[in-house]
Protein backbone atom coordinates (compact mmCIF):
# COMPACT_ATOMS: atom_id res chain seq x y z
CA UNK A 1 0.00 0.00 0.00
CA UNK A 2 1.20 3.51 -0.77
CA UNK A 3 0.02 6.81 0.67
CA UNK A 4 0.76 10.18 -0.89
CA UNK A 5 -0.01 13.58 0.64
CA UNK A 6 1.19 16.59 -1.31
CA UNK A 7 2.14 19.96 0.13
CA UNK A 8 2.67 22.95 -2.09
CA UNK A 9 2.03 26.51 -3.16
CA UNK A 10 0.01 27.57 -6.18
CA UNK A 11 -1.21 30.81 -7.75
CA UNK A 12 -4.92 31.15 -6.99
CA UNK A 13 -7.10 34.04 -8.16
CA UNK A 14 -6.56 37.72 -7.44
CA UNK A 15 -5.54 37.02 -3.82
CA UNK A 16 -2.14 35.68 -4.91
CA UNK A 17 -0.88 32.30 -3.76
CA UNK A 18 -2.28 29.49 -1.64
CA UNK A 19 -0.06 27.16 0.41
CA UNK A 20 -1.04 24.00 2.25
CA UNK A 21 -1.84 20.31 1.89
CA UNK A 22 -3.45 18.54 -1.04
CA UNK A 23 -5.74 15.50 -1.09
CA UNK A 24 -4.50 12.21 0.41
CA UNK A 25 -4.11 9.42 -2.18
CA UNK A 26 -4.03 5.74 -1.15
CA UNK A 27 -3.47 2.82 -3.53
CA UNK A 28 -2.32 -0.78 -3.48
CA UNK A 29 -0.95 -2.33 -6.67
CA UNK A 30 0.21 -5.96 -6.52
CA UNK A 31 2.80 -6.55 -9.27
CA UNK A 32 3.36 -9.56 -11.50
CA UNK A 33 6.13 -10.35 -13.99
CA UNK A 34 5.31 -10.44 -17.72
CA UNK A 35 8.45 -11.20 -19.77
CA UNK A 36 10.95 -8.47 -18.79
CA UNK A 37 8.22 -6.04 -17.65
CA UNK A 38 6.34 -5.75 -14.36
CA UNK A 39 2.64 -4.91 -14.40
CA UNK A 40 -0.03 -4.38 -11.77
CA UNK A 41 -3.52 -3.08 -11.08
CA UNK A 42 -5.30 -2.32 -7.83
CA UNK A 43 -7.72 -0.08 -5.93
CA UNK A 44 -7.31 3.70 -5.55
CA UNK A 45 -8.88 5.96 -2.92
CA UNK A 46 -8.54 9.76 -2.69
CA UNK A 47 -9.54 11.42 0.59
CA UNK A 48 -10.55 15.12 0.68
CA UNK A 49 -7.78 16.55 2.88
CA UNK A 50 -6.90 19.65 0.81
CA UNK A 51 -6.64 22.81 2.89
CA UNK A 52 -7.69 24.97 -0.07
CA UNK A 53 -9.77 24.44 -3.25
CA UNK A 54 -6.64 25.40 -5.19
CA UNK A 55 -4.74 22.39 -3.82
CA UNK A 56 -7.21 19.54 -4.35
CA UNK A 57 -10.66 18.44 -5.43
CA UNK A 58 -11.84 18.27 -1.79
CA UNK A 59 -14.17 15.35 -2.53
CA UNK A 60 -14.05 11.57 -2.00
CA UNK A 61 -12.87 9.68 -5.09
CA UNK A 62 -12.28 6.04 -5.93
CA UNK A 63 -11.12 4.02 -8.87
CA UNK A 64 -8.28 1.83 -10.07
CA UNK A 65 -4.52 2.38 -10.42
CA UNK A 66 -2.46 0.54 -13.03
CA UNK A 67 1.32 0.53 -13.52
CA UNK A 68 3.79 -1.03 -15.93
CA UNK A 69 7.59 -0.79 -15.92
CA UNK A 70 10.40 -2.29 -17.98
CA UNK A 71 14.18 -2.01 -17.55
CA UNK A 72 16.37 -1.08 -20.52
CA UNK A 73 20.13 -0.55 -20.90
CA UNK A 74 19.57 3.23 -20.82
CA UNK A 75 17.31 3.19 -17.72
CA UNK A 76 13.75 2.38 -16.66
CA UNK A 77 10.59 3.12 -18.62
CA UNK A 78 7.35 3.23 -16.63
CA UNK A 79 3.75 4.31 -17.03
CA UNK A 80 1.07 4.84 -14.42
CA UNK A 81 -2.62 5.43 -15.02
CA UNK A 82 -5.63 5.91 -12.79
CA UNK A 83 -9.34 5.32 -13.35
CA UNK A 84 -9.91 9.06 -13.80
CA UNK A 85 -9.06 11.33 -16.76
CA UNK A 86 -5.33 11.31 -15.99
CA UNK A 87 -2.25 9.53 -17.33
CA UNK A 88 1.40 9.88 -16.34
CA UNK A 89 4.56 8.59 -18.01
CA UNK A 90 7.96 8.43 -16.34
CA UNK A 91 11.40 7.63 -17.78
CA UNK A 92 14.74 7.35 -16.02
CA UNK A 93 18.22 7.25 -17.49
CA UNK A 94 21.39 5.55 -16.24
CA UNK A 95 24.50 7.44 -17.32
CA UNK A 96 27.60 5.29 -17.18
CA UNK A 97 31.08 6.79 -17.28
CA UNK A 98 34.22 4.92 -18.37
CA UNK A 99 36.25 3.39 -15.50
CA UNK A 100 38.29 6.02 -13.69
CA UNK A 101 36.17 8.93 -14.99
CA UNK A 102 33.45 10.73 -13.14
CA UNK A 103 31.30 13.78 -13.87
Amino acid sequence: MRASLSAGTTVWGPAGTESGLGDLTLFDVPLFQLASAKMGIGPLLILPTATSPALGERKWQGGAQAVVSAPYAWGLAAASGIGQPSFQVFAGFNIQFPPGRSP
